[in-house]
């Protein structure tokens, strides 16, 4: 739960949906818990082994990689905080620069993807040594700093989280000091942040911890509302060409409608602004399909998942050096935790993931092979 409450409470979600007053149909119902806790199987395994591979970075490994890290962090980030659009700089929705076009989104991803891959650098970091150091300070800093700029709940803390989650505290070292001054530090930088993004919504303090703390319960939102409102279903619409929305114009199958999260906030709520819920896969499956004809999706959604953790396994396998396996690792969290919450975002994060595994595939082999080469150079001493 401290890495990733995503997966967890998805399954949850439904399974107390099967002591409803009025569940919904229960064939369905079976077929989508089937989904979850497939998900939920692949998302322990995947976090089973990156919590070994914390342990078996080197030090000098860690140190680098978080240096490039925060590098990339900057670069994908300068283009997005000076769209205009961004978070509190925007006169509109937190995130209306993702509608000026698709490459604030692969941007966007992309940062999260190296905020992930950071936690469990930093992790291994403090395993270690006790420590973050000044390259693990900077990436802090830059992440508390995006989280308020982006006028976020609580993405940061949420992250510092997945980072304690990731110590192995039977090795870690940390003075009784260090530990208070990052409660207290920790703590002011919650409160801190708090009242600039309260201020920046025009609300109290205390409705945005009310705000902040009923976003975890959103995570279920799109999978409530889809049940709720599968029956406004038309003929017209497809559950292939709704979830491959950018496939099904590319070959001839356009969507017909909003993308489910916006449809399911319009048709509920009536939100208009392109505001809306994660379209998670189960939620897509539920809503454009007939009752009680779920389970042969849900079944290749199970299948394609368990294929998806495999793939990630292998390639973390193949990687020669800790620190990339840890990435490829992290990498396949997202994948897998998207796959199922997200159905439209994994679409957009799978590219973005299989061409930062073969870059990191590249460079793993030329250093392994440059590393070889300078041994057979270095004599012995006599």
């Amino acid at each position: 739960m401290a890495y990733g409450f995503g997966p967890m409470l998805a399954l949850a979600f439904y399974v107390a949906l099967l002591f409803a007053d009025s569940p919904p149909n229960l064939v369905d119902l079976l077929s989508v818990i089937t989904f979850e806790l497939v998900v939920f199987v692949m998302y322990l395994m995947l976090l089973r082994r990156l919590l070994a591979c914390v342990r078996e970075i080197p030090v000098d490994e860690v140190n680098r990689s978080l240096k490039i890290s925060v590098v990339l962090q900057i670069v994908f980030a300068v283009p997005i905080v000076a769209s205009g659009g961004f978070g509190i700089f925007s006169e509109g929705a937190r995130i209306e620069y993702i509608y000026a076009g698709s490459l604030p989104k692969y941007f966007t991803y992309a940062g999260l993807m190296v905020a992930t891959t950071q936690a469990a650098l930093l992790a291994s970091r403090i395993t270690h040594t006790g420590g973050i150091g000044w390259p693990g300070a900077l990436a802090l800093l830059m992440n508390l700093g995006l989280s308020v700029a982006a006028g976020s709940k609580g993405g940061a803390f949420l992250w510092m989280f997945s980072v304690a989650a990731l110590v192995d505290y039977r090795r870690a070292r940390i003075p009784k000091t260090l530990q208070l001054l990052v409660a207290v530090g920790g703590a002011g930088a919650l409160v801190v942040s708090s009242i600039i993004i309260a201020d920046f919504i025009g609300i109290t303090t205390e409705q945005f911890t009310d705000l902040a703390l009923s976003r975890f319960f959103l995570n279920n939102d799109a999978r409530s509302l889809a049940f709720d409102l599968r029956s406004q279903v038309t003929a017209e619409t497809g559950l292939l060409s709704e979830s491959f929305r950018s496939l099904g114009n590319l070959f001839g199958s356009p969507p017909r409608n909003d993308p489910l999260g916006v449809l399911l906030y319009a048709q509920r709520l009536g939100v208009t602004n392109g505001s809306g819920a994660n379209a998670s896969l189960m939620a897509l499956v539920t809503f454009y399909s007939t009752p009680g004809y779920a389970t042969i999706p849900a079944l290749f959604g199970s299948l394609a998942v368990g294929g998806l953790a495999w793939l990630f396994f292998h390639c973390a396998r193949a990687m020669r050096h800790r620190a990339n396996q840890g990435a490829v690792l992290t990498l396949g969290l997202i994948a897998v935790v998207m796959f199922s919450q997200d159905f439209l975002a994994f679409q957009v994060v799978m590219p973005l993931a299989i061409v930062t595994i073969a870059v990191m595939a590249m460079l793993d082999q030329r250093h392994d092979r440059s590393s070889r080469i300078h041994s057979k150079h270095v004599q012995p001493a006599a």
